[in-house]
C-alpha cells in the first residue's frame, strides 16, 4: 500500500499488474482473500489495535515504515468481497466484480493530508517495477530461508501465493517467461 500512500489509487496499481499479465491486481487479491485476515494477525502481533503500545508512531512499526490504510478500512468493517466493501465495493457481499469506490479515494486523500504526506504522480513503469521487485525479492527470501532449493520453483510459488497463478520473471532482465 506504499504506492497508494505515495500517490496511486488502488485501481491504478491493479490495472498495471493486470496489463502485465496477472489475473488480478494486488488490491483485488487482498479483497478476495479478506482484508481482515492480515488485520487480525497484525493485531495479535501488536502492530495495530488495542495491543499497539501507546505512543507508537502511525507510520512506523518496529523501526520500519508502515502503512495503516488497510487497518483503517478494517476498522470501518470493510473486509473485502465478503462484506461487499473493502478496497473496492461490490454489488453485494460475496460478489466478484470489483467496482471502484470513490469513498476509498476520499479516505486515502484525507489520511495523507492529516499526516502531511505529499502525494505525487507515479508512472506506470514505477508501479510495475516496485510491484515486481517486491515479489522477486520475496522469492529470494524464500530461497535464503531454505524453504525451496531452486529459484524457478520459488519464484513461481511466491507469485502463485500472491496472485493466483505462476508467472516467471527473469530476475535479471525483468522479462516475463511463461
Amino acid at each position: 500500500m506504499f504506492l497508494v500512500e505515495e500517490g496511486c489509487l488502488p485501481h491504478e496499481v491493479d490495472q498495471v499488474l493486470e496489463d502485465f499479465g496477472f489475473p488480478l491486481g494486488v488490491c483485488k487479491v487482498s479483497d478476495l482473500a479478506g482484508l481482515d485476515v492480515g488485520w487480525r494477525i497484525r493485531q495479535e502481533q501488536g502492530l495495530t489495535g488495542k495491543n499497539l503500545p501507546a505512543g507508537t508512531p502511525l507510520r512506523y512499526r518496529n523501526g520500519e515504515q508502515y502503512c495503516p490504510i488497510i487497518d483503517m478500512l478494517c476498522e470501518q468493517g470493510r473486509f473485502g468481497q465478503k462484506t461487499g466493501k473493502g478496497i473496492y465495493k461490490y454489488e453485494r457481499p460475496g460478489a466478484f466484480q470489483a467496482i471502484i469506490d470513490p469513498d476509498i479515494e476520499d479516505i486515502i486523500i484525507r489520511y495523507c493530508k492529516e499526516n502531511g504526506i505529499v502525494r505525487r504522480r507515479i508512472s506506470y513503469q514505477e508501479i510495475l517495477e516496485r510491484s515486481l521487485y517486491g515479489m522477486i525479492n520475496e522469492g529470494f527470501r524464500i530461497l535464503e530461508d531454505g524453504w525451496l532449493q531452486e529459484w524457478k520453483i520459488s519464484i513461481q510459488f511466491g507469485f502463485m501465493g500472491t496472485v493466483g497463478h505462476a508467472i516467471q520473471v527473469d530476475p535479471c532482465t525483468m522479462q516475463q517467461r511463461w
